[in-house]
Parts: structure tokens; sequence; C-alpha cells
């Protein structure tokens, strides 16, 4: 079989010919049904396809709130040490030793202790200092 003259004849390329011949060698006539539109059932999705498809539909639902997703790329989660860190010493110094009734009173009580860890809470790795005037000690430097 000449691709060339059929690619010619067909007005189609002479890759696309060879695609189909080489898919109906290994597939035979299986391999040439047109699949285009339909979709398979999730029952036979990969496991990569599935993790796939949950990580758009939480995407979807946070565009749908207007909200940023805060996490680092998978595998990559000392970008987010810091906060990791913060977050951990906040609820072990604030959030478990306090009962909230109310969103208001936590979000009241988390902007607290976001001043109280930034200017009151002295170190010792700090020369004494808390973290806001080591950090303005340092720039004025």
């Amino acid at each position: 079989m000449d691709y060339r003259q059929t690619s010619e004849q067909y007005k189609i390329t002479y890759q696309q010919i060879y695609s189909w011949v080489k898919k109906y060698q290994e597939q035979g006539e299986a391999g040439l049904l047109d699949h285009r539109g339909k979709r398979r059932p999730v029952s036979e999705y990969s496991a990569e396809e599935k993790a796939s498809a949950k990580l758009r539909q939480f995407k979807a639902k946070l565009d749908g709130i207007h909200a940023t997703q805060s996490m680092s790329h998978p595998g990559r989660c000392i970008n987010n040490d810091s906060m990791e860190c913060f977050w951990g010493v906040l609820k072990s110094g604030m959030y478990y030793l306090q009962q909230f009734h109310t969103f208001e009173d936590l979000e009241k009580a988390i902007d607290e202790y976001i001043v109280f860890y930034s200017t009151r809470r002295l170190q010792t790795k700090l020369k004494g200092l808390a973290p806001l005037a080591f950090r303005n000690q340092t720039l004025a430097a």
C-alpha cells in the first residue's frame, strides 16, 4: 500500500494514514473505532486519573467561593513549613486552651494571638526580643 498516494487521494496526512494502519495492525478493527466524545466510566480510571479528577472538583469549589489555594506543589512541603509551624504553635498556645462559641470569637482570638506572637512573645534566640522588635532592630542596623 502506498500511503503517500492514499493521503493525496483522500486529502489527509501521511502520518494519519500510517497511524490508522499501525492501530489496525495492533488492535484490529477495535483500533479504528471513533471514541471521541465518549466518556469512560469512572470505575475504569487509573488512580492518577481519579486523583486528577478530584483535584479539578476541589479547584472548581475554590473558584466558586473566590478562594485561593495556599498549598505549595505536592512534594514540596518545605515551602509551607513556616506556616505549619505557626499554626501548630497557635493551636497549642491559644486554641486548645479556650472554647469558642462563635466564629467572630475565634477570629478575634486569632487576631489577638497574632499580635501577641509578633510583638510580645520574647525569645531567647532573638536576644530576648519579640520577633517584630528583633526584625526592626536588624533592619535599622
